[in-house]
């Protein structure tokens, strides 16, 4: 893509249509090929109904690095690097009719993950991510996951007199300062759904955040190290129950139960 610099070197396509049906039955595709450069496959198996546009999708994505993303991501983000592999098995259904109308269902899990701000300082590190959505239905706004679990989180957040890590990190654009004067303006549009969230298990384990305060005259540090978080039954309408555990500076151990 030379309109961002980005390039996804794919080889050994596979590409397998058995039949074709217009109508009646649904047409099996096979996809299968590897990313040369970067390592990693993709495996596409698509079953899809010509007469009614309906289709069912299984993606499985295996040690992809996220590297070629990163012009993409830089429309948003102030990002001068991003590294990681993400691996997912995803099974989609829904219809060429409305694109935005589907339900998903599978596994998301990244790994490694480093990313850096235009000063070359880390933003964040993650060990692995992993997702297990039970269903995600975008046209209803569910969004239910089984599992969401972190491990190796590793932020560095620092203050200074003007800014902070994350001052700068989202891209402003003016359509963001469009939408920011419409919502003051305009209070008669409808109202969309509510965002309907649930996390049956919710952890962040063997994680750090590094505090530093540069705005006093002696630069003030605070390690907090071996975070572990858990949490269960995570919605809007659930109490949340929340079990902390932590050690800050060399010696100082914190827990609690919110």
């Amino acid at each position: 893509d030379l309109s961002v610099n980005s390039l996804f070197d794919m080889r050994n396509l596979q590409l397998n249509v058995p039949r074709i049906y217009f109508s009646g039955k649904s047409t099996d595709i096979g996809v299968k090929l590897t990313f040369g450069k970067n390592g990693g496959s993709l495996a596409l198996k698509l079953l899809y109904a010509l007469d009614k546009e309906n289709y069912n999708l299984n993606i499985r994505l295996s040690d992809f690095s996220l590297t070629p993303v990163k012009p993409y991501l830089k429309e948003f983000f102030n990002i001068n690097s991003l590294e990681g592999r993400l691996s997912t098995n995803l099974t989609i259904k829904g219809s060429l009719k409305h694109i935005m109308d589907f339900i998903a269902k599978g596994t998301l899990t990244f790994q490694n993950i480093h990313a850096t701000g235009l000063d070359d300082k880390d933003i964040a590190n993650v060990k692995k991510l992993h997702l297990d959505i039970e269903n995600i239905d975008y046209k209803n706004q569910k969004f239910y996951l089984n599992r969401f679990d972190i491990s190796g989180l590793k932020i560095n957040y620092d203050i200074y007199e003007d800014h902070n890590t994350f001052s700068n990190l989202f891209v402003e654009t003016e359509d963001d300062s469009l939408a920011t004067k419409d919502a003051s303006v305009s209070s008669d549009t409808i109202p969309e759904k509510p965002l309907d969230l649930k996390i049956r298990k919710f952890s962040i384990s063997q994680s750090e955040i590094q505090y530093a305060d540069y705005t006093l005259k002696q630069p003030f540090l605070l390690p907090i190290s071996q975070i572990d978080i858990q949490a269960e039954d995570v919605s809007y309408t659930n109490p949340l129950a929340i079990r902390l555990a932590a050690l800050v500076g060399e010696k100082g151990e914190l827990s609690g139960d919110w």
